[in-house]
């Protein structure tokens, strides 16, 4: 659950209704809130991964990978980015790209 936001941190707010926006599909919407999100805390490793997932949706892969890629740079360990990027970069047909995301999502998601 994403803590209430606090005037210091009024992304908190914009990443919970982009969580939301998500879980119900609404995908330009998420992505509009997410953009709101990293123009005020532009290293939000979480918010890029999610982005990442929102423009995959809207078949704009490119983009997505670019969006995963910056997540994996910001939190390496975070795991899902690994996974999410290797899909993506097998979908554009980069395989030995995917082969090394995969390998990093493997590293950071043992289970």
């Amino acid at each position: 659950m994403t803590p209430a936001a606090t005037p210091e941190q009024p992304w908190k707010t914009l990443y919970a209704a982009a969580e939301q926006a998500v879980a119900h599909e609404l995908w330009v919407d998420a992505e509009e809130l997410l953009s709101q999100v990293l123009q005020l805390a532009p290293e939000h490793a979480s918010a890029h991964h999610l982005l990442g997932k929102t423009l995959e949706q809207q078949d704009e892969l490119v983009a997505a990978l670019a969006a995963q890629q910056r997540s994996c740079a910001l939190d390496p360990a975070l795991g899902w980015n690994w996974f999410a990027a290797g899909e993506l970069l097998l979908e554009l047909e980069r395989p030995a790209e995917a082969a090394e995301a995969f390998d990093q999502a493997l590293a950071a998601l043992p289970a």
